[in-house]
């Protein structure tokens, strides 16, 4: 890990491109997805609240990965969950 190290038994989440821009899982949201010309318009059928099981998945090309610091390991983090993820340029989730 590049930095300085959470605290003993603490997470660290990193967000990162997959490898050579692979499609690293598909995603469907609960709210309309940005399109990605930064127009403000959203990519059509998506959203699971307006859409239900009609709402259209998107490829999603980043991977998120958390780690649990340990000091007594070398080296000193687990990887606690990996899975893929939206770019961190993406509005958060409303919930």
């Amino acid at each position: 890990m590049a930095g300085q190290q959470p605290p003993e038994g603490k997470t660290q989440a990193f967000t990162t491109p997959a490898p050579n821009g692979e499609v690293s899982g598909r995603y469907v949201s609960k709210q309309p997805i940005p399109g990605p010309d930064g127009s403000g318009n959203t990519i059509p059928g998506t959203g699971y609240k307006g859409h239900g099981l009609n709402a259209k998945a998107i490829d999603v090309k980043n991977v998120k990965t958390i780690l649990k610091y340990d000091s007594r390991l070398d080296p000193p983090y687990i990887i606690y969950t990996s899975m893929r993820a939206r770019p961190v340029t993406d509005r958060p989730e409303a919930e």
